[in-house]
């Protein structure tokens, strides 16, 4: 059985394939990001991290 995902090009192939109206965002991943820079301190992050409240 195959998926229409792994077939994809069959659509494109006989004019049948939908293409969005949608635009891709600007910006992807978490806003605010905390973790910090450099290479031990993204690794001692986890066991060090306090809130700021």
């Amino acid at each position: 059985m195959c998926c229409a995902a792994h077939l994809a090009f069959i659509g494109h192939l006989f004019g049948t394939a939908v293409q969005s109206d949608r635009v891709w965002p600007a910006k992807y991943g978490v806003v605010g990001d905390c973790v910090p820079n450099g290479f031990w301190k993204p690794v001692l992050f986890p066991f060090v991290w306090r809130s700021k409240s």
